[in-house]
């Protein structure tokens, strides 16, 4: 056990998230998400909707206090509705126990390596498990004098020793947060018109040979539209840009190709490894230890298998929205609706490498490149707290980039207000300390904050917010 300084509930009493219910606006439970949420535990897990059914990302969603209800009506295994995944601001991971440091008599997952007990068995077993909560990502912690918690993969589950027995147990109201979040247009890129065309006789073989490869593994439908001419990298080798990847010319096995491994480079934290699913349709890979299954399993032999996308580094999941699974040189996503390996696309990765070094100098070397990570120390502050922003500058390839300099600008009740924060030291982080109370937040509570940073002639910014205790 160890003391947790984490985010507090947005109201406290003895009915839980019925009580903050209460003071949110009504919405019925959309008809896709009502079978579900009644069986589920309805008011007692997920509390009153915050919206109607919306279409994010273009999957049905409905956004309650507890969470987010998100439908997939091609579903094959399990419910076609899905509980989503905690945001990553509010997810806390511990290490997997020992096999032997598991408590006897406790609810064990090997996927993770935790345990549920005692009061939070009993809640988790009744109202759906890990089908509904998803596997625990901790063990009980404590949380303040009076109360634990436990981080589950799509839920937080609190127990408060001053409440009746019956009501001890409360789920955090996380879909607040998400929903909050939703509201915060995310920066998008441009699209990039005009790519120049190159005449280049030297690389005409490599270039056809390209052009050939793509239109063999799919085409537009898996590459995209085609955003630069042939073109020689920094490494030496020919490659095009398309709107989902580069794509790059091995010479040496007459007329293979490959994709540059934005993939690995997209995904903040490889997942850890997961236990081989023994089911039809299903690909399991001992080098990275994830499984690739149903309409991605379909979609990744079709095109090309490993040898074009890599191996994956994380198992499908819901992120943003929608069903995506990382691989070492894309993104598969699938969109809700669609029919099988139909729904599966490449998330558009070359495009976002192009528009960061149109001219080519960053798809050998990506270091040219920023990405770009912000959160808060506190997802969900108290007006009185002194909040902290913490941002991480890496180049593309995931390395910290040292000496970046990185601004702020928040709403404040005099107007906008610009923040410098320390340069980025080794390890690329930096951070900036300041009262809640200093700050703007909307109704819902919302603070909205724009992040900037710059090296190298290079920049890129991100949007993002955290909520404030009414």
């Amino acid at each position: 056990m160890f003391a947790v300084r984490g985010w507090m509930l947005l109201c406290i009493s003895a009915l839980g998230l019925g009580a903050c219910a209460q003071r949110a606006a009504g919405n019925p439970v959309a008809p896709a998400f009502a079978n579900y949420y009644a069986a589920h535990g309805g008011m007692r897990t997920l509390g009153r909707a915050l919206s109607a059914a919306l279409i994010v990302d273009g999957t049905e969603t409905q956004y309650f206090l507890g969470g987010c209800l998100q439908h997939y009506p091609n579903m094959t295994v399990g419910s076609a509705v899905i509980l989503c995944a905690l945001p990553s601001e509010l997810r806390l991971e511990q290490p997997r126990l020992a096999a032997d440091a598991m408590p006897g008599g406790a609810l064990g997952f090997a996927e993770t390596g935790h345990t549920v007990q005692s009061a939070f068995r009993n809640f988790f077993v009744t109202h759906g498990g890990a089908e509904f909560f998803g596997y625990p990502l901790t063990e009980a912690l404590v949380r303040n004098e009076t109360q634990l918690v436990q981080y589950f993969e799509r839920s937080i589950l609190v127990w408060d020793s001053q409440l009746p027995a019956q009501q001890a147990v409360q789920c955090l109201p996380v879909g607040s947060f998400a929903f909050d979040r939703n509201q915060v247009p995310l920066q998008s890129f441009q699209p990039v018109l005009g790519a120049a065309v190159a005449d280049d006789a030297s690389n005409a073989d490599d270039a056809d040979a390209l052009a050939a490869f793509a239109a063999a593994h799919g085409g537009t439908l898996v590459f995209g539209e085609r955003l630069s001419a042939p073109r020689t990298a920094p490494d030496g080798a020919q490659e095009v840009v398309y709107e989902n990847g580069i794509l790059v010319a091995d010479s040496a096995s007459g007329g293979a190709a490959t994709l540059r491994p934005l993939g690995r480079a997209a995904l903040v934290q490889p997942g850890p490894p997961a236990q081989q699913l023994l089911l039809p349709g299903v690909q399991y890979f001992p080098e990275t230890g994830h499984n690739v299954r149903d309409a991605f399993n379909v979609f990744f032999e079709r095109h090309g298998g490993s040898s074009l996308f890599g191996l994956p580094l994380s198992e499908m999941h819901i992120e943003g929205g929608m069903l995506v699974q990382y691989f070492e040189n894309a993104v598969l996503t699938f969109r809700s609706g669609a029919v099988s390996e139909q729904g599966v696309a490449l998330r558009n990765l070359g495009r976002s490498a192009f528009n960061a070094a149109p001219d080519g100098a960053a798809t050998a070397e990506p270091a040219a490149g920023l990405t770009l990570h912000t959160w808060a120390r506190f997802p969900i502050a108290r007006a009185d707290d002194e909040q902290e922003i913490f941002v991480i500058v890496l180049n593309l390839s995931q390395r910290p980039v040292e000496q970046a300099l990185v601004t702020l600008q928040f709403a404040t009740a005099e107007g906008p207000a610009v923040f410098v924060l320390p340069a980025t030291g080794a390890d690329g982080r930096t951070s900036l300390v300041l009262p809640v109370a200093a700050l703007k937040a909307t109704e819902r509570g919302a603070v909205a904050y724009t992040a900037l940073a710059r090296a190298a002639q290079t920049e890129a910014q991100v949007r993002s917010s955290f909520n404030v205790q009414q």
